[in-house]
């Protein structure tokens, strides 16, 4: 239940940015995060693997931060 409300507020507070704001593909994002809210709150009848969303980085200078943070 927690992890259901947690991804339909952040998809309600993401969805209020352009679709490439933030140095991010939102619009993959906001997709996937759907993607997996539905089958969250479909978990009972059809049982799935957790995994992580990827996030698509379209800025390069925001990429090469994350890469020094990676180090």
């Amino acid at each position: 239940g927690g992890s259901i409300k947690l991804f339909s507020q952040a998809i309600d507070k993401l969805e209020r940015y352009p679709g490439h704001d933030l140095g991010i593909d939102l619009n993959k994002l906001l997709q996937d995060a759907k993607k997996y809210l539905i089958k969250l709150e479909q978990v009972d009848q059809a049982p799935f693997e957790f995994y992580d969303l990827d996030i698509i980085i379209l800025d390069k200078e925001l990429v090469r931060e994350v890469e020094l943070l990676n180090r």
